[in-house]
């Protein structure tokens, strides 16, 4: 699914407020309209509330309550967003059995799911518990050191790089508290090195002090 752009309608100190504005997505009474498809046919839609979302990031991730014809079910939905000014709210919205490639949904979201059976939301639950698994580890790139030096093997395409191209990137320092991880001539987003971090191995080559 591509990305949807729309004026905004919330905002909190001034700028968008993306959770509200995602928040507002997944909010609705359960009814039927007519259908889009067929005339003359009806479409049920479901009720739905969120029992709790949260942004990480630029990435908002919600454990949203379905009701329909009196089964109930949690799933997590995820959303990315953008806001390129402050007037228009851009989303790419997916549920989990799209099964995206962001696994930092908190702990307090992804305990309130129920149990699924669709293959590509379990694959992605999954995922979601190996990345605690991983921040709970020493070599988590988030606390390994100033000074580190990792290899890791393109799992996609970017802008600059190739998939199976081989990179390697040192952990530098920002500031008084901002790290970041460059290859000498450019550098890499959080956003990217979390994406790498959860879907390719890392080799660290020298840790720093």
């Amino acid at each position: 699914m591509g990305w949807t752009y729309q004026m905004a309608k919330y905002y909190k100190k001034g700028r968008i407020d993306r959770k509200a504005e995602c928040d507002a997505m997944f909010t609705q009474e359960e009814h039927d309209a007519p259908s889009i498809w067929k005339e003359g046919e009806t479409t049920h839609y479901p009720q739905m509330r969120v029992l709790k979302s949260a942004m990480v990031g630029k990435v908002y991730y919600g454990a949203i309550e379905s009701i329909k014809n009196g089964v109930r079910e949690v799933w997590a939905a995820v959303v990315i967003t953008s806001t390129e000014n402050n007037n228009d709210f851009g989303y790419k919205d997916m549920d989990e059995t799209c099964h995206p490639y962001y696994y930092d949904c908190p702990k307090s979201i992804f305990e309130l799911l129920t149990p699924t059976t669709n293959e590509s939301a379990l694959a992605w639950r999954r995922g979601v518990l190996e990345n605690y698994e991983k921040k709970k580890s020493s070599t988590s790139l988030s606390k390994l050191p100033i000074g580190t030096q990792i290899k890791i093997k393109m799992p996609f395409d970017t802008q600059r790089y190739k998939k199976d191209d081989v990179v390697v990137l040192t952990k530098q320092q920002r500031g008084y508290r901002s790290a970041y991880w460059t290859t000498g001539y450019c550098y890499f987003t959080r956003g990217l090195m979390k994406t790498l971090e959860n879907n390719c191995e890392i080799e660290v080559l020298q840790r720093g002090e």
